[in-house]
């Protein structure tokens, strides 16, 4: 299977979860786990989905052997998820 493939198969997987999700849980606290990049800001759920979604924007471009900082690192900063994630 190639990369793409593979990539396509996980965002499908994680699309499938997403829409899982009801309004009411966007705003769950995560466990501590999902600290460990800033211990003093706690996680919602929201937050870490978003953070998923900062992950997978990148993909299209990194397949392409395109770097961070030639696309700009700061490209897919902010609320990736809209009013109706």
């Amino acid at each position: 299977m190639e990369s793409k493939d593979v990539c396509v198969e996980a965002i499908q997987a994680m699309k499938g979860v997403v829409d899982r999700v009801n309004d009411d849980q966007w705003s769950m606290r995560m466990p501590a786990d999902f600290q460990m990049m800033d211990p003093n800001s706690p996680k919602t759920l929201r937050d870490v989905v978003n953070s998923m979604a900062y992950d997978i924007a990148w993909i299209p471009d990194m397949l392409t052997g395109r770097t961070m900082d030639e696309i700009g690192r700061d490209k897919f900063q902010g609320d990736l998820l809209g009013d109706d994630p």
